[in-house]
């Protein structure tokens, strides 16, 4: 594998996994329905990413390309119809996070909103709003020095050590 293709990438997930296979050496680049801040940082890092659905940016050998893509966006998506008919491999988002992880040690945090407590045991909120899956330094710090408080919420995903 030599590139990796985002369809997404100007979500705060899908650019720090951008950032890491750009990290890796491997070529990467990316669609976005719209600019943002983020974008911007991506592309000044290196990373193409453009704004149009259009699969004549899609790398062209198959065979050497990952391609990833969030659920967020449409199955309708020309891109995204292409990959999945011309013989890409097609991950989600949490497939290539599984991909990564594998195999290693992980800390991971979930729900780093001010009223996460309300939200621990559930897989989404019932007001729908989105989950943020981070992992800062306060996180860490707090982490070292406190036991965690309820150890059920923690969840494993891949096949790495949590």
């Amino acid at each position: 594998m030599t590139d990796v293709y985002f369809i997404g990438i100007g979500g705060i997930g899908m650019s720090a996994i951008a950032r890491y296979f750009k990290f890796k050496g491997l070529r990467v680049s990316g669609y976005d329905r719209t600019p943002s801040p983020l974008t911007d940082r991506l592309q000044a890092e290196g990373i193409e990413v453009h704004f149009k659905d259009d699969v004549s940016c899609i790398p062209e050998d198959a065979s050497e390309t990952l391609v990833i893509y969030t659920p967020a966006v449409p199955d309708t998506l020309e891109e995204l119809k292409y990959v999945r008919e011309n013989g890409y491999r097609v991950v989600k988002r949490s497939k290539a996070l599984g991909e990564i992880t594998a195999g290693q040690t992980c800390r991971c945090c979930r729900n780093t909103r001010q009223n996460h407590y309300q939200h621990a045991n559930s897989a989404y909120s019932d007001r729908g709003s989105k989950r943020m899956f981070g992992i800062s330094r306060w996180n860490l710090e707090e982490l070292r020095h406190q036991p965690a408080d309820e150890p059920h919420t923690y969840r494993r995903c891949g096949s790495g050590r949590v």
